[in-house]
Order: C-alpha cells, then structure tokens, then sequence
C-alpha cells in the first residue's frame, strides 16, 4: 500500500532532487532554458539543480506538497490562497537569483512567451474563481508507470470533490494529456511556442469537482 505524505521544509532536498531526475528528458524544460544559449553543459546542469531547489522552496513555504513512497513521486500544488510566486516566497525562496543567472534568450522567452500565454490562459478560465492549481507532477524515472501519479492526484481530488473546487493544470505531452482525461480532466485550450523554429504546444486543461 503506498503511503501519501505533506512535505515539510526539512525535506526541500528530496523535492528538489526528484524533480531534477523526472524533468531530465523534459522537452518543454528544454524549450524554456533553451539548452544552446548556454556557456557550458555544466552550467545548465547546475542551475537546473539550484532552479527545483528554489521551487521545491517556495512550494513547501507557500503551497502544498506531498510526495509518495519516500519520494519516489512528488506533486506541488497552489491551492486557493497560497500564492508560492508572491514577491515575499519569491525572495525567501532564492527564485530571485534565476533572473541573473540565466541568459537573457532565456529570461525574454520565459516572461514574454511563456508566463504571458500561461497567465492569460489561467485567467481566462478560472477567472476569480477558488481552484487548484497542479504546477508539477514528478515521478522518479525507474518509478514511472507503476501507478504512482495517480494517488498523488486523488489527494488533492477528494478535497476538490469535498469543497466543489475546480484544479487547473498545463501539461505539453500527448500521453500525459490522455493520461488527465482518463481521470476525468478536460481539454480547454492548446497554446502554442516556438521553440527555434520547432513548435511545441502546451494543453490547458481543468476538472470539475466530481
């Protein structure tokens, strides 16, 4: 029987390096950090590592975690009232210091591109509305498709169902996106990016409390 745990500060390591291991081969990561932009491979690697620190951060400090099996799988969520991207986690955080240490490619396609598209999105279906907001969902490579997401996921389910909230969610894969709508999520909006030439979308999804 897996066992479902809220992560606690003490734990920021453990969020941190799971996130790193699941997001390896992620494309849209790629897509952001622009790989070629970069001095060195070493680089990246390493601002990868302090960049899930900062967020494993902000999202124990000022959101919700819970991780499965001892980390095997992680879920950060922004629940109604929890904003871990407010300027006060942000500097408590460290998320400050990725402003300086990224190339600007990088900085002009997350603030211009990315986070315009993504915000415009969430505002414009969920509005003022109390809502969850599934920002990462990580599961350890040699822990993937062994039903891990999904208790995960069901945590955070019930309490919406309880409290007929909706959750928001943004996932760039076709399978993760046929994986949500097996749960019951629907397709809202696709957003597209151009990833030098090479596009890549980004599916806006939601669930109705059930």
């Amino acid at each position: 029987m897996v066992q479902i745990n809220r992560v606690r500060m003490k734990e920021v390591k453990k969020v941190a390096e799971t996130l790193f291991l699941a997001f390896q081969n992620e494309p849209f990561f790629d897509y952001l950090l622009s790989p070629t932009s970069w001095k060195s491979a070493k680089s990246l690697t390493k601002f990868r590592r302090d960049f899930f620190d900062y967020i494993a951060y902000a999202f124990i400090m000022s959101g919700t975690v819970y991780e499965i099996d001892g980390f095997k799988g992680v879920a950060l969520w922004a629940g109604p009232g929890q904003d871990p991207y407010s300027t006060y986690t942000v500097l408590r955080s460290g998320l400050w210091r990725c402003v300086y240490r990224v190339p600007k490619e990088v900085v002009c396609r997350y603030t211009d591109e990315y986070l315009s598209k993504t915000c415009d999105a969430r505002e414009r279906l969920m509005g003022k509305k109390k809502h969850w907001y599934l920002c990462f969902l990580a599961v350890r490579p040699e822990h993937q498709k062994r039903g891990l997401s999904r208790p995960l996921l069901d945590e955070v389910h019930r309490l919406c169902d309880k409290k007929k909230q909706q959750i928001y969610l943004e996932c760039n894969q076709s399978t993760n996106r046929s994986y949500y709508e097996h749960l019951g999520y629907s397709l809202n909006e696709m957003l597209q990016f151009d990833n030098n030439g090479s596009p890549i979308s980004l599916a806006v999804m939601s669930r109705e409390a059930h």
